[in-house]
């Protein structure tokens, strides 16, 4: 017989960080893909949504926004609500912690080219 302490969290849409005072929300999953948004930003990380929230290591996915005539890539990618975008850039986040709720590092680059920023994000619950 399970008892409810032995539940884990699952991964989901109430899972809401800060970073630099931002907040990020984990705004939906698209099958695998996690979707999370900052602002008029938005994430998507592959693999994130089927993974277990008591196991979460690295993952790749972009970022996007909306486009920017200064910052365009040749290519452009999906943007949320069926838009797409030429203003993006790769994605690394690493979960960091031995429990649920998570912080996380990232790294994040433009278009296609090596990272070349980091951003650090803690649960909303720890950055009060």
């Amino acid at each position: 017989m399970a008892t409810s302490s032995m539940m884990v969290p699952s991964a989901s849409a109430d899972e809401i960080w800060m970073s630099e005072g931002k907040m990020i929300q984990w705004l939906e999953s698209k099958g695998s893909t996690a979707v999370f948004k900052m602002n008029n930003v938005y994430f998507y990380i592959e693999d994130l949504a089927s993974a277990s929230s008591s196991n979460r290591g690295t993952y790749r996915g972009y970022w996007v926004t909306k486009t920017n005539p200064q910052r365009q890539c040749a290519t452009f990618r999906e943007l949320y609500g069926g838009r797409s975008s030429y203003t993006w850039g790769r994605f690394k986040v690493k979960f960091i912690g031995n429990s649920f709720p998570y912080k996380w590092t990232a790294k994040l680059g433009d278009c296609d080219r090596k990272v070349y920023k980091t951003m650090e994000a803690v649960p909303m619950m720890q950055a009060n």
